[in-house]
């Protein structure tokens, strides 16, 4: 799929209101996972949504053909929203603390050893963004996903964790909020959020991600055996982050 059918096939529209064949919804999500311009259309018309049915009638009918016009002037406007409160672009996540604040941070030896920005995050679950339920709060949920997807860490975290507070325990919410906050750079929080993942044992679907991902907070944060410890951990579930896991202990 390209740019050209998602604009002559109103893909977005169609995909929003799940009026999509599951054929070419599947395309269009392998097509705007790997493109910016579509992700970022989609967000802007999925922030819209709400201001649209909130606002009253436009004083004078709006021709059929003019009705664009005006949807387009509200989602530039949900756009910029969006992008004051929320969703930064890429690379536009770190901020200075405000004065007076303090940032927990560890020795200058562990950072060489892994860097945050070397970190990379777990893509997040098809299944969301298709709008399966996967907690009670689906919508919640997808708000979440989407400020993860953009890399807007501060705000993916704040939704996840709202996620959990209409949930409480939801695996996903849990996880990736845990996630949210490492690439944020709040490691301590990290950690205690990874702990609470961890702690569901087997029966959480995130079991040896968190392992591995803690087992970098820990790195980050100084606490280089325990660091040692929970990588492991992660390499005796011989999963997908074996390999992963035994290269950043080469390194320790």
């Amino acid at each position: 799929m390209t740019c050209k059918q998602v604009e002559e096939q109103d893909i977005l529209e169609g995909y929003l209101h799940n009026r999509l064949a599951r054929e070419v919804r599947d395309e269009f999500e392998e097509h705007y996972f790997v493109c910016e311009t579509c992700f970022t259309q989609l967000q802007t018309m999925r922030a819209a949504v709400p201001v649209l049915a909130a606002m009253p009638p436009p004083p004078t009918p709006i021709k059929q053909d003019r009705w664009w016009m005006y949807f387009g002037a509200i989602a530039a406007a949900a756009a910029i929203l969006v992008a004051i409160f929320g969703v930064r672009p890429r690379g536009m996540d770190v901020k200075a603390p405000p004065s007076g604040a303090t940032v927990a941070s560890a020795p200058t030896a562990e950072r060489k050893i892994l860097p945050l920005g070397e970190i990379e995050p777990p893509p997040f679950p098809t299944a969301v963004f298709r709008g399966d339920s996967t907690t009670a709060h689906p919508a919640a949920l997808l708000t979440g996903a989407s400020l993860y997807r953009a890399r807007s860490w501060s705000a993916a975290a704040a939704a996840f964790k709202e996620v959990e507070r209409r949930d409480p325990g939801a695996p996903i919410a849990v996880h990736f909020y845990a996630i949210s906050l490492l690439l944020d750079n709040k490691v301590t929080d990290a950690i205690a959020a990874f702990d609470r993942v961890i702690g569901v044992g087997e029966a959480s679907p995130y079991l040896e991600e968190a392992r591995c991902y803690r087992a970098q907070a820990l790195v980050l944060a100084g606490r280089l055996e325990d660091a040692r410890a929970e990588l492991e951990r992660t390499i005796a579930l011989r999963g997908d982050y074996e390999d992963k896991a035994r290269a950043l202990l080469a390194r320790l």
